[in-house]
């Protein structure tokens, strides 16, 4: 599917600020958003994903986010891998599928609300409303720092999924 950019509402006073282009991939039925300047490829996920991926001689370490925020599995072949970059870290992250490339501006993404008050603050910059959508933002640094206490993040994803 190729990806289009679609630029996100203006902010609350109508002026355009700064935005930056984010890669949207689901995840057990939510929509995610990465900083498209920290995603460097996508790869299918052939299958069973180790612990690490070598792409064009760097290692990525891979993190699968559906374990890491305790969500059932899909059959792998509907699977992909973003390998992302950012201050100093890498990760081959898995995705269920790509959705699609937006254009965010800075006053479209919100801080999490303060019941998120876990590991979650660590794994999301914020939540965005792209129109009707809501997409909870990745911190890429964040995630490769927090594998441990994936709890919070189920708890995350269903109120995304309320509403």
């Amino acid at each position: 599917m190729p990806l289009r950019g679609r630029p996100a509402p203006a902010a609350p006073d109508g002026r355009p600020g700064p935005a930056r282009r984010h890669v949207v991939f689901a995840l057990g039925g939510i929509e995610h958003a990465v900083p498209a300047q920290q995603v460097r490829h996508s790869l299918p996920a052939d299958g069973e994903v180790g612990r690490e991926l070598d792409f064009l001689g760097q290692t990525y370490p891979v993190v699968d986010l559906r374990s890491l925020f305790r969500l059932p599995g899909p059959p792998a072949s509907t699977r992909l891998i973003l390998l992302v970059e950012g201050d100093g870290v890498r990760a081959a992250l898995v995705v269920d599928r790509l959705v699609d490339l937006v254009l965010l501006e800075a006053a479209a993404i919100v801080p999490l609300p303060p019941v998120f008050a876990g590991v979650e603050r660590r794994w999301f910059t914020g939540l965005a409303r792209l129109g009707p959508r809501i997409l909870l933002v990745l911190r890429v640094e964040g995630i490769l720092g927090a594998q441990s206490a994936p709890a919070a993040a189920s708890a995350l994803h269903a109120a995304a999924a309320a509403g």
